[in-house]
């Protein structure tokens, strides 16, 4: 079960790393707003969960053509662990995501965009759609049509996933264990 915001904040202050990014998160507006802070923010969470095994994140990543730009990519050269099983079961080469920092649930076309940057030959099979509320119906069902039809696997991750990954990781726990649980559901739900 993943926790909700205020439960990170149900625990004595601390000043780790995690918790300092938690507050943060928490703190920071969704909207128009504040997307740059919300997409730096979320390559430095994204930064501290992962890294190592994963290469540092690239941010802004633009592809060959200089038309798509991915919000980070993290390179993957894992030999073991999970990071490999899912290159090996997922194309997860590199690991794109993109932050979404919406007041509302992200729709279909967030969700295209995102699965026009993942190429077999190019950046990999999986992503993550990070977004403060979630994913429309619409979005949910490009995401699994996509999956079913040309094996291209993305999670949506919420603040309320991205805070259970903090807590995990500052527990000493491993916050892949919340992508893990994610993909699970997604694929036992089709």
């Amino acid at each position: 079960m993943l926790l909700g915001i205020s439960a990170l904040h149900d625990r004595p202050q601390t000043h780790t790393p995690e918790a300092l990014l938690a507050d943060e998160l928490c703190s920071l507006p969704p909207g128009r707003g504040t997307w740059s802070a919300y997409q730096k923010l979320i390559t430095r969470v994204l930064e501290r969960l992962f890294v190592p095994p994963l290469a540092p994140p690239l941010s802004e990543a633009p592809d060959g053509e200089g038309t798509n730009r991915r919000d980070v990519i993290l390179p993957s050269y894992s030999e073991s662990g999970f990071w490999a099983y899912m290159r090996a079961c997922y194309g997860a080469d590199f690991i794109v995501a993109d932050a979404k920092n919406y007041c509302d649930e992200i729709g279909k076309d967030e969700a295209l965009q995102m699965l026009h940057y993942l190429k077999e030959d190019g950046a990999g099979l999986f992503g993550l759609l990070i977004t403060r509320k979630g994913l429309s119906e619409a979005c949910q069902q490009a995401l699994a049509n996509h999956w079913i039809r040309h094996g291209k696997m993305v999670i949506c991750l919420s603040d309320a996933d991205v805070l259970q990954m903090l807590r995990l990781k500052e527990g000493g726990d491993n916050p892949e264990a919340v992508i893990r649980q994610a993909i699970e559901d997604f694929r036992l739900s089709l």
